[in-house]
């Protein structure tokens, strides 16, 4: 064989060991497995329970989920870009952060608890006030492990956080396990052993990274103050692009009825199996991100912002090329009895707009790490309106076809507007100020 074959071989190889023993792959890792449990979950709540308990285990995993939202926009996301700026040092600013973060929880599990205390009290329906009174226990147990692995996160421990997810997730289907035999499985049950699961996990984390805590007066107070300054912006931002998510669902069922919505649910559940790609990079790419800009400025952040992109354009470009060839024996595969008409189109044009989306995603990380809070939030404001109004108007035109070529639209006008702010702000402003 000859040297000129070779060289290129053991480059190839030398990349791939590489990447094996990266942080990347523990992110990748942790993410398809904290994605391949709950996926489990739904299967054996199914199974066991029945639709009804599914349904309502649905309704309470939606909430814890939007209380892991708030948390990593008002708690750990704040802490990974602010967490080199601290006059007292990592330890305190940790320390300031964990108990913002209690605090916090605490906060959400007394509104959940009075929630469900109003149902009972107005005889509205006992299963959904058992339901708030069950997620007003577990919910800050859940949050104790979204906090550790989102802790891992920050300071580039990977291998920690898929760790941790590994323990809490064969917990959880122990969990899941006995109360099936038992016969005791429901919604309410189910919640409480990924409750169960979640403190245990955080519990022994938490023991294992007690050094990186360290207690000083005031330290509460700085962190809540700082975290919060950047913090509201980030939660803003996130609920603008949730309401934008959810307001398709809600515009194709007052437009188009219950089917079309059943179609656009089952495409986009599809274009969804690209999800644990996305967010086990994305894990990684805020912390990496703030070191960059840290350690080399702003010029570096621009480079490994593009950087991010092209990655992403390269695998999501593949997925979408594959759902494009393969997408019209997809969806009837996995969706028999659906009226699919047209629906492989429709999830070639949703794959695409969301390979599109993924692209602004390193412009947003690095605003983000640039403490561009409110200019993220007035994009996301500006995203949500314009795009409730342009698929409106495209659905009411040509159906559902209509409605995906109306996200496309949005979501490409969307990822431009986030390069072109990030190119305008990591050139022009300060880094340092920090937005109130």
């Amino acid at each position: 064989m000859t040297a000129e074959v070779v060289e290129p071989a053991g480059r190839i190889l030398t990349a791939l060991r590489k990447l094996s023993a990266s942080n990347q792959i523990a992110s990748w890792a942790g993410q398809g497995l904290v994605s391949a449990v709950n996926f489990v979950v739904l299967v054996v709540l199914a199974r066991f329970a029945g639709a009804a308990e599914l349904g309502y285990y649905s309704v309470g995993f939606s909430i814890v989920v939007m209380a892991m939202v708030a948390q990593d926009s008002l708690v750990t996301r704040p802490y990974a870009i602010q967490m080199f700026k601290q006059p007292d040092g990592p330890a305190a600013h940790a320390y300031g952060t964990l108990v913002f973060g209690v605090l916090l929880s605490l906060l959400m599990s007394v509104g959940l608890g009075i929630c469900g205390a109003l149902l009972l009290a107005l005889d509205f329906s006992t299963d959904l006030a058992g339901l708030c009174l069950v997620l007003a226990m577990i919910t800050p147990l859940a949050l104790a492990r979204d906090f550790a692995r989102r802790f891992s996160f920050a300071n580039l421990r990977m291998r920690e956080a898929l760790l941790l997810d590994a323990g809490a997730s064969f917990l959880l289907l122990m969990c899941l396990s006995l109360l099936a035999w038992q016969g005791m499985l429901s919604a309410s049950t189910a919640l409480a052993a990924i409750g169960v699961a979640g403190v245990l996990s955080a519990g022994c984390w938490l023991m294992s990274n007690r050094h990186a805590f360290q207690r000083v007066a005031g330290a509460t107070r700085k962190a809540a103050r700082q975290s919060w300054s950047l913090g509201k912006w980030l939660l803003s931002s996130q609920l603008f692009l949730q309401m934008q998510g959810y307001a398709v669902h809600w515009i194709t069922l007052i437009v188009a009825g219950a089917a079309a919505t059943g179609v656009y649910v089952a495409c986009l559940s599809i274009v969804a199996l690209s999800n644990p790609f996305l967010y086990g990079l994305f894990n990684a790419l805020t912390p990496q991100f703030v070191r960059t800009l840290k350690d080399h400025g702003r010029a570096a952040l621009r480079r490994a912002a593009f950087r991010g992109a092209l990655f992403i354009g390269a695998i999501m470009g593949a997925f979408t090329l594959l759902l494009g060839v393969g997408g019209g024996l997809l969806v009837p595969l996995l969706y028999p009895r659906l009226n699919l008409n047209g629906g492989g189109h429709v999830l070639f044009l949703l794959a695409v707009a969301a390979a599109i989306a993924a692209l602004g995603a390193p412009a947003t990380i690095a605003l983000s790490a640039l403490e561009r809070g409110r200019a993220i939030a007035a994009l996301s404001l500006i995203s949500c309106c314009a795009g409730a109004v342009t698929v409106w108007l495209l659905l009411l035109e040509w159906g559902l076809m209509g409605a995906a070529i109306g996200i496309l639209v949005t979501e490409t006008l969307g990822t431009l507007a986030r390069w072109s702010l990030f190119l305008v702000e990591g050139r022009s402003l300060p880094i340092a100020k920090a937005q109130g």
